[in-house]
């Protein structure tokens, strides 16, 4: 994902330019950066509106990006969760077949349930 600044050089030249966008954050704020560039060429806005409006397009962009990185995690620890519940269904299944002690398939199913659900302190799912 481009930065800020790596946007709003783009924007900031005065032929509007298709640039390939990893995402509509990055092309919303360069939209919105580019019309502001553009007032200011033709004397509609002044410098100062002009950086107050830059001010508030970069509030935006970095809330939105925070938010964008967040989601990012959370979906990387949803796939990691998933990946674990799979291994231990593994586990759980070559236990039965095996003939495993009850109380190790029901700590092994407790772990399952905890990485499914995203709670690593699920009763019964400490593993040593």
């Amino acid at each position: 994902m481009k930065t800020f600044e790596e946007i709003e050089r783009i924007a900031a030249k005065a032929p509007f330019i298709a640039v390939g966008w990893d995402g509509g954050l990055e092309q919303m704020c360069y939209l919105a950066l580019h019309g502001i560039y553009a007032l200011y060429r033709l004397n509609e806005i002044s410098r100062e509106q002009g950086q107050r409006q830059k001010a508030v397009v970069r509030r935006c962009f970095d809330k939105s990006s925070a938010l964008h990185d967040r989601y990012r995690l959370a979906c990387n620890q949803y796939q990691e969760n998933i990946r674990n519940a799979g291994r231990y269904r593994a586990e759980i299944n070559k236990g039965i077949r095996d003939g495993k002690d009850v109380q190790e398939l029901f700590s092994a199913a407790c772990a399952c349930i905890g990485a499914m659900t995203g709670d690593a302190n699920f009763p019964g799912g400490k593993r040593k």
